[in-house]
């Protein structure tokens, strides 16, 4: 792959994160903790600009499921161990289900619980002085379980609805 179409690769991966992550291009510099203007990020997605290996580094820290090779147009996505595919895992899962936990965790505001996560894929969920410390897979279930309750419950309102 020459200069040229390995700054098109970089540009789709970039685009792909940006996407996937829910981060608007203007704002990737803060997230990652560095100066990048909207033109920079601009001119990477869309190939006019290379990405530096720093920039891969610091994209890869805030979310490993990206690797720097794979970040910088080179060969698919790879992790060093097992822990890091995990992790890369559960970012994924916060990724995809963070609208459906900001959901669940409206929900539970709204019964007097509150849900605080706690950094390392666990969770406090705690109600009149009373808690429980739950794990990543128990707060997955509990996303799901809240997900599928309320599109039934929605699904169950439009079909009322359409009979009236």
């Amino acid at each position: 792959m020459n200069k040229d179409e390995l700054k098109v690769e970089q540009g789709k991966r970039l685009s792909l994160v940006l996407e996937q992550t829910h981060t608007r291009g203007k704002h990737l510099g803060d997230v990652i903790g560095r100066n990048l203007s909207e033109q920079q990020v601009s001119a990477m997605r869309n190939g006019r600009a290379s990405m530096t290996k720093r920039t891969a580094e610091l994209i890869h820290k805030e979310w490993p499921v990206y690797s720097v090779s794979w970040l910088m147009g080179e060969g698919e996505r790879e992790y060093r161990n097992e822990d890091e595919r995990e992790k890369a895992k559960r970012h994924q899962y916060v990724t995809e289900y963070g609208q459906a936990f900001d959901g669940a965790e409206l929900i539970a505001n709204a019964c007097d619980f509150n849900i605080v996560p706690c950094g390392d894929d666990s969770y406090i969920v705690a109600t009149n002085n009373q808690f429980a410390h739950i794990d990543g897979d128990e707060m997955f279930a509990l996303v799901n379980e809240i997900r599928d309750f309320v599109r039934f419950k929605l699904s169950r309102m439009v079909e009322q609805s359409e009979r009236r």
